[in-house]
């Protein structure tokens, strides 16, 4: 059971949360198969603006806001995240999965940072991570301010957005020949 994160990274790769190399995440499961994957970790607040679009307009909500305001949920929902995309170990993405469901009144959107993953979990060789609930709960209540500064951001472009304000005018002039 590996993957193709898996697969693209060399055999000398290190888990920027973990810091395991590759023959210290690989392992064989309880039904004798060999476990290989790595993940592309993400700030899940990066589809607030999205998601909330879709629950306003349905699934088809980039057809359906208004002309000239897609840019501002693109460059908006860049605009909110905490961290870019990066590739971790399996056992690191499933880490803050479970963490998260350990801390009550975590907002369903947050994620935890690389960094902040490396502080509550304990890895070994070969096996899934121990969690600090403890600690995990600790950086939530650190970041919950400024997490709840990027929903209100979020929740100010998602109305400008419905509202049609703030658009963007495409530049119609680069799509035609200039010659023609």
């Amino acid at each position: 059971d590996l993957n193709e994160n898996w697969a693209n990274q060399s055999q000398d790769w290190r888990c920027p949360a973990c810091g395991r190399q590759k023959q210290q995440i690989v392992r064989v499961t309880r039904q004798d198969v060999l476990f290989a994957k790595l993940e592309l970790h993400h700030d899940h607040i990066h589809e607030y603006i999205s998601n909330k679009l879709k629950s306003h307009f349905g699934n088809d909500w980039p057809r359906k806001i208004p002309k000239g305001t897609y840019d501002l949920e693109h460059l908006g929902s860049l605009l909110i995240e905490r961290f870019e995309k990066t590739i971790i170990c399996a056992d690191c993405n499933s880490a803050d999965a479970e963490a998260k469901k350990r801390i009550p009144g975590i907002h369903s959107s947050f994620s935890f940072r690389v960094e902040e993953i490396r502080q509550f979990i304990r890895a070994k060789p070969n096996t899934s991570h121990e969690i600090s609930t403890d600690k995990a709960i600790a950086i939530w209540q650190d970041q919950a301010q400024d997490f709840q500064l990027r929903l209100n951001l979020a929740e100010q472009l998602f109305g400008h957005i419905i509202r049609g304000e703030v658009s963007r005018t495409p530049n119609i002039y680069l799509e035609r020949d200039p010659t023609a």
